[in-house]
């Protein structure tokens, strides 16, 4: 079909030679919902980038992926092409492509502690002026809760040669950096636990 500029599929994930989940793109609701991965109804309204394909044009007049995001590149290409280049995915309902989940991945070792979510807020503050009025208010208000969330996952990330002085170290130099996490409550709990203190009452 020569109409068609942007053809998103179904994606399956396998681990060990089994298939553990499908990706399933879906419209969007809003404008909104491209850069709304932490509150939007529906999981995916973009596909796994294997499940995807695009007419060389579209590269040709929209350029390629932004590698500075190492996690979300092409979710900020994607976010491009619909906020920016105008284009709408045409959903397939078959499976085009699949994607292997192992342990050494970066998706596992690091996205989806704090990776995914710092790719996201960038692509949010990227685009936030490409969405209606309305729209832009609701994610400016969610992001600064997000960047404090961000800033949590990030010092207490697990590493491997992890002690309660390192992670002590990196919880107080992102306070340093928003010292509003001072009273955000799950800084505080991150805080308890390295000096082995109940986290509630």
């Amino acid at each position: 079909n020569p109409q068609v500029q942007w053809l998103s599929g179904v994606g399956e994930v396998w681990r060990d030679g089994l298939v553990i989940n499908r990706l399933v793109p879906t419209p969007a609701r809003s404008s909104a919902d491209y850069l709304r991965p932490w509150a939007r109804r529906d999981r995916f309204v973009f596909p796994f980038s294997g499940a995807c394909f695009l007419r060389r044009t579209v590269y040709e007049r929209l350029g390629g992926f932004d590698e500075t995001f190492h996690y979300s590149m092409d979710m900020e290409y994607y976010t491009r092409l619909a906020l920016r280049g105008g284009l709408a995915q045409t959903l397939c309902p078959q499976i085009l492509g699949r994607w292997r989940w192992h342990a050494a991945s970066k998706t596992h070792t690091v996205g989806s502690s704090y990776g995914f979510l710092g790719d996201e807020l960038r692509i949010a503050e990227r685009y936030l002026r490409d969405l209606p009025p309305a729209e832009q208010s609701i994610v400016r208000a969610e992001l600064p809760g997000l960047r404090r969330w961000l800033a949590v996952r990030r010092a207490t990330h697990p590493h491997v040669d992890d002690t309660p002085p390192r992670r002590l170290q990196r919880l107080l130099t992102e306070a340093r950096r928003q010292p509003s996490l001072l009273g955000f409550r799950p800084w505080l709990g991150a805080l308890r636990r390295i000096f082995g203190a109940p986290t509630h009452a």
